[in-house]
């Protein structure tokens, strides 16, 4: 009787949430979430980085050079309009350069941010536009949360 209290307590005693948390993020289908949450719903609808700036707007010339061409990822679509916020996009290179790197203590989000003429664009626009906002880091551990509590439960009762 008192055995299968005494393998849960040590199960308890041996039990690692940051593991956990990083087989999680680990996943592909993680990663592809922190990726959609940073560069589509951040960069290229809102604009915003990681502390939800935004980095910089449209002027009236860039609307006007880029006149009749729209910018799409992944089934999203834009225009560069006088007074709305950078995508940070031209040609998608940087966009589909983005990467999750994971370690054992969290994981990082990076990008090749070097256009054609040279610019950086983390120094640009500041590092921050690689990261998640806090509504982001929200959505993120709203998606984990289940797959957390499941495997908290398989790795506590075996």
């Amino acid at each position: 009787m008192f055995g299968k209290l005494h393998k849960l307590i040590e199960n308890a005693k041996a039990l690692d949430e940051n593991t956990i948390f990083i087989k999680l993020v680990s996943e592909q289908k993680t990663k592809d979430l922190i990726l959609h949450l940073n560069r589509i719903e951040q960069l290229f609808k809102e604009g915003i980085d990681s502390d939800g700036k935004i980095a910089g707007v449209y002027s009236e010339f860039t609307e006007f050079i880029n006149a009749g061409i729209t910018f799409s990822f992944e089934g999203e679509s834009k225009r560069k309009i006088e007074g709305e916020p950078y995508l940070l996009f031209d040609s998608g290179f940087f966009y589909r350069s983005f990467n999750v790197r994971v370690y054992k203590d969290g994981f990082t989000i990076t990008a090749n941010d070097e256009t054609e003429d040279g610019t950086e664009l983390a120094r640009k626009f500041g590092r921050k536009i690689l990261g998640l906002t806090t509504q982001s880091t929200n959505e993120l551990a709203q998606n984990i949360r289940p797959k957390f509590v499941k495997e908290t439960r398989k790795q506590l009762f075996g």
